[in-house]
C-alpha cells in the first residue's frame, strides 16, 4: 500500500533550511542577544525537530533500517529537549557544551547511517558530508575562539547559515526523490 504524503519532504526541508538561515543571520546582527535567545529556544527547535524526525519514521519511511536512523536521531533531539526544558540555568550556563555535543552526536549518527544506507539512498554522500561538517563544528565549538559568550555565537551562527543552505540546496535538488530527503532532516 503507498504511503499517503500530504507535505512533500522538500518543502519540510526548505522550511527548515530558511529556520537555520534565520537563526545564522540572528546570530550575526544581534550577537548580545544570540546568546540567551539560543539557550531559551534551542529547547523548543529541538523538540519541533525531533518530532518531525518521529512523524518521518512512522508515517513516510518505506525501508525499516532508515526508519531506525531517523528514529535515533529524533531519541537524540528529545534527549536533548529534556536538558533544556529541565534545567534551563544549566543550558545558560553550558550552552556551549550542549550545542557542541548535540553537533557531534547527529554528526555521527548521519555519517553512520550515510554509510550504512548508501546502497539504499540516492544522496548518502551529501548525507555523509552533512555528518561530517556537523561534527568539525562540533569540535568547533568545544575548542572556541572565545570562553566569553559571545565567541561561541560565530561557530553557532556559521553552522546554522551552512546547514541552512545546505538544506536548501538539497531541497531543490532532490526534491523529486524523497526518500534521501527523509534522512536529511
Amino acid at each position: 500500500m503507498p504511503l499517503k504524503k500530504k507535505i512533500p519532504t522538500a518543502w519540510l526541508l526548505m522550511v527548515i533550511g530558511f529556520v537555520f538561515v534565520a537563526i545564522g543571520v540572528f546570530v550575526f546582527l544581534f550577537p548580545w542577544h544570540a546568546y540567551y535567545r539560543l539557550t531559551k529556544y534551542t529547547g523548543i527547535l529541538l523538540l519541533l525537530n525531533a518530532i518531525l524526525l518521529l512523524y518521518i519514521a512512522i508515517s513516510r519511511t518505506r525501508n525499516a533500517r532508515e526508519r531506525n536512523w531517523i528514529l535515533a536521531e529524533s531519541i537524540i533531539d528529545f534527549l536533548f529537549v529534556m536538558i533544556f526544558f529541565f534545567n534551563a540555568l544549566l543550558s545558560f550556563f553550558a550552552l556551549p557544551f550542549f550545542i557542541g555535543l548535540w553537533m557531534g552526536f547527529v554528526g555521527g549518527l548521519k555519517v553512520a547511517a550515510s554509510l550504512a544506507l548508501k546502497k539504499v539512498l540516492k544522496g548518502w554522500g551529501f548525507i555523509l558530508s552533512e555528518g561530517i561538517v556537523s561534527v568539525l563544528f562540533s569540535i568547533w565549538v568545544f575548542n572556541g575562539p572565545s570562553p566569553k559568550a559571545i565567541g561561541i555565537t560565530i561557530p553557532i551562527g556559521l553552522f546554522a547559515l551552512l546547514m541552512g543552505a545546505f538544506n536548501i540546496f538539497e531541497a531543490l535538488r532532490f526534491k523529486k526523490t524523497e526518500s534521501t530527503l527523509d534522512m536529511m532532516l
